[in-house]
């Protein structure tokens, strides 16, 4: 999906039957780079759930534990969330390496562990599988 604002295309009313998100850091709509088809957030996360149990595997962005300012709190706790922030699942981040420049990721998304590597910095996307044999 890709992003778009609604006052750069001026769009009313979405494919997915909604309107697009009014005004704030996620103002706009999402658009399947396949279809076309427009969809507001909410909608997109469904279909990115969706996409995850589908395909098992998913790219979200990594987000800080809820009333933290720091990227991850004292016990590395993070949340996996769509770009407009709808939580998606949550997880921990493990520093792997010496220079702090990558973390390994485990979680759970829609009941099922996952685990992926990332940056090490909040805001940042990462690809997550689930665990082998569940």
């Amino acid at each position: 999906m890709t992003l778009a604002t609604p006052t750069a295309l001026k769009v009313t009313q979405l494919d997915c039957g909604h309107p697009a998100t009014p005004r704030g850091i996620a103002a706009g709509y999402a658009t399947d780079p396949v279809t076309d088809r427009t969809a507001c957030y909410a909608c997109t996360a469904d279909i990115i759930r969706a996409q995850f149990r589908a395909l098992e595997t998913v790219t979200i962005y990594v987000q800080p534990w809820p009333g933290e300012r720091e990227y991850h709190d004292a016990r590395n706790r993070v949340q996996f969330t769509t770009w407009d922030g709808t939580v998606l699942g949550w997880g921990f981040g493990s520093i792997v390496g010496r220079w702090d420049t990558r973390r390994h990721y485990s979680g759970t998304i829609e009941g099922v562990r996952v685990h992926g590597w990332g940056p090490t910095q909040s805001g940042n996307y990462v690809t997550l599988r689930p665990y082998k044999g569940q």
